[in-house]
Parts: structure tokens; C-alpha cells; sequence
């Protein structure tokens, strides 16, 4: 009975030894504490989540707003471009007049800035090259005014019956500026031919958009 008790405290001894012994090289767990299961997002998670989302959502829109815009100002540009040859049309127009009434082909064609338009004849709207376009000077009228858009009839003119549109018309009548060499043809003579230029200006947006078209016109009898 002795020897069993004395065993029995000598092994006691040999694991309590071992423990102390074990103790001494272990880590402290609150320096490494283990890895517990996580729930939910951190807040760096959040950012980035909300980040992509907001990038998915803002970029299809941006790109639509673009293509909006480009195709606005592609149609105001195509309109501006069309109301500027008209003007150098109806000066065209208003020479070959005076050439079919046998008058000098510069008649009522002197220097100065114009606000010019067609005159309609007949429904729907046609041109007649025998009649003289409504044409009068900014010394007079005030040019800066919008021409509008008469939707019934699909056309853009001072007629009060169309709305305002954000276009305005200047055309230009310059014989001093014949002598500058690139307007200048040196095979006609001066008091043969006039410099004539059109100029269509609009806002898009907040910027001041100008089309204009030059052009120089000659005694062709």
C-alpha cells in the first residue's frame, strides 16, 4: 500500500514538473489572440461597395448626358449652317434679280450690315426669283432679333407667326474688303464683284456658338 502512495505522488511530481517547464515558453494568448469569425462589412468594405456602385450607376448616365449634348449641337450646327447659306443665297438671288430686270447688277446691294428674308409665295411656302426678298438694313431694324420657326409650314423666318428660335442673322456687304488678297480675284475688276458674308450666332448653353459662311459675288453678264 505504502509503495502504490509512493508512486503515485512521484508521478504527480514528474507532471507538475513538466506543466511548470511547459509554462515558461509559452505565449501569453492576449499577444496573439486567435482569429474569431467575423459578421457583417467594416467600414472600408462599405466605401468601396458604395464606390463601385455609384461608379456603375454615374457612368452609364454621364455617357448618355454626353451623347444628348453632342446631338443637340450637331442639329443646332447643321440649322446654323443652313440659315448662314441662305443668306449668301438671297444676295445671289437679289443680283440675278436685278440682272433679269436689266438694272447695274449691284443695285440696292450697297455696303452695310442686313437683316434679310424670304418672301413666301403661296401655301405651302416657295420662293419666287422675280420678287425681291424682304431686305432691310441694321441701321433700321434691329438685327440681333431671333429668327423663328413656324411649324405649320416647316420654315425659319422673321414672319411673327413662327416662334423665336435662339438664332440670329447678320449678312455683310464689303467692297473695301475686296482689297485684301485672299478676297480678291486680280482677273475681275473692283466694281465687278462684292464680298458677302453670313453670319449665323446661338448660345448653347452658356457658350456663344457663330457659323459663318463667305462668299464673293460677281457681275457674271
Amino acid at each position: 500500500m505504502m509503495n502504490d502512495e509512493r508512486q503515485i505522488l512521484k508521478a504527480a511530481s514528474r507532471n507538475d514538473s513538466r506543466l511548470r517547464r511547459h509554462s515558461l515558453f509559452s505565449i501569453p494568448y492576449f499577444l496573439f489572440p486567435l482569429p474569431q469569425e467575423r459578421t457583417g462589412f467594416t467600414l472600408v468594405e462599405t466605401v468601396v461597395a458604395l464606390a463601385v456602385i455609384t461608379g456603375a450607376l454615374v457612368g452609364p448616365f454621364l455617357l448618355s448626358s454626353r451623347s444628348i449634348f453632342n446631338a443637340r449641337y450637331a442639329k443646332s450646327r447643321l440649322i446654323a449652317a443652313n440659315l448662314a447659306q441662305e443668306g449668301i443665297e438671297i444676295i445671289r438671288s437679289y443680283r440675278d434679280n436685278n440682272v433679269l430686270a436689266e438694272v447695274p447688277w449691284d443695285t440696292g446691294l450697297a455696303e452695310g450690315d442686313y437683316r434679310i428674308d424670304v418672301i413666301c409665295v403661296g401655301n405651302p411656302c416657295s420662293s419666287d426669283a422675280t420678287r425681291a426678298p424682304n431686305f432691310q438694313s441694321c441701321s433700321v431694324v434691329n438685327c440681333n432679333d431671333p429668327i423663328r420657326f413656324d411649324a405649320a409650314t416647316g420654315l425659319y423666318s422673321y414672319d411673327s407667326a413662327g416662334l423665336p428660335t435662339g438664332f440670329q442673322r447678320t449678312v455683310t456687304i464689303d467692297r473695301q474688303l475686296l482689297n485684301m488678297a485672299e478676297r480678291f480675284d486680280p482677273g475681275v475688276a473692283a466694281a465687278q464683284q462684292m464680298f458677302v458674308k453670313s453670319a449665323v450666332t446661338w448660345t448653347d448653353g452658356r457658350v456663344s456658338r457663330t457659323m459663318q459662311v463667305e462668299e464673293i459675288l460677281y457681275d457674271w453678264r
